[in-house]
């Protein structure tokens, strides 16, 4: 930080301030650039506040702070360059009100990719919705204030190397992640992964996999049930990048 204060910037650019604390983005504004870029989401997840105190007056990241002020209106890209247009959708209509449109090279690309594939009858709706009746359980440990779901993670297991067997050799355990709220769930699904011999398949939590992308997305949403206020499957940040890190699937 010193070797930066020596020299004069013309223009900071933060990229995913939605997660940048207060105390991290005076960081940059230290610096005294002429312009200040913030890059982020304002659906997405935000800086957690750590303190209950912060947690009780409900106070916002800067970058969401701004955005809800209106004292700075912030410009939105509305062309989406990631995902194909029915995996968009869910994200689309109950986040950005429709408003995303996906390029047309995007969707042909994405749509071509998938017919060689042959995982999907309709290759240009490749999505799963999986109903898994399983039992939610908090591990003792290290993990034990969190939650696994023992069933949930064999079947995310048993459906990547269904889909890694079904695309014979057009999609490689790289392509592929599991993404869970809960670091008990990646711990479990990792071990059943193990299991398989699907060490190369990448697992982690939401927070982690903000900003990221693979062609191939399991959503171990663990816990299920409706109205569990102040959980991670009530966060709508965490639906919202859980539900859009995709590429082709």
């Amino acid at each position: 930080l010193p070797s930066l204060k020596e020299r004069k910037f013309t223009m900071v650019v933060v990229d995913e301030a939605g997660l940048v604390e207060e105390t991290q983005l005076s960081i940059p504004i230290s610096l005294g650039p002429d312009k200040l870029v913030l890059v982020g989401d304002e659906y997405q997840m935000a800086a957690r506040q750590v303190t209950n105190e912060g947690k009780r007056l409900g106070v916002l990241s800067a970058f969401h702070r701004m955005v809800k002020s209106g004292v700075v209106k912030p410009s939105m890209l509305m062309e989406h360059w990631r995902m194909c247009r029915a995996c968009i959708q869910p994200v689309n209509a109950v986040f950005y009100n429709g408003m995303l449109t996906v390029a047309d090279e995007v969707e042909s690309s994405r749509v071509n990719d998938l017919k060689r594939c042959g995982l999907f009858k309709r290759p240009d709706r490749p999505t799963m919705w999986i109903d898994v009746k399983g039992k939610e359980s908090h591990p003792t440990g290290v993990h034990e204030k969190s939650t696994k779901n023992d069933k949930e993670a064999d079947v995310c297991a048993w459906l990547a190397k269904w889909i890694l067997g079904k695309a014979a050799g057009e999609l490689q355990q790289e392509d592929v992640v599991i993404i869970a709220s809960y670091s008990a769930q990646v711990e479990r699904v990792t071990a059943a992964l193990r299991e398989l011999d699907l060490t190369k398949i990448e697992v982690g939590t939401t927070e982690k996999w903000q900003g990221g992308e693979k062609k191939i997305v399991i959503v171990s949403t663990t816990r299920t049930k409706y109205g569990m206020r102040g959980d991670f499957i009530a966060d709508p940040g965490k639906i919202c990048v859980g539900n859009s890190r995709c590429t082709h699937a």
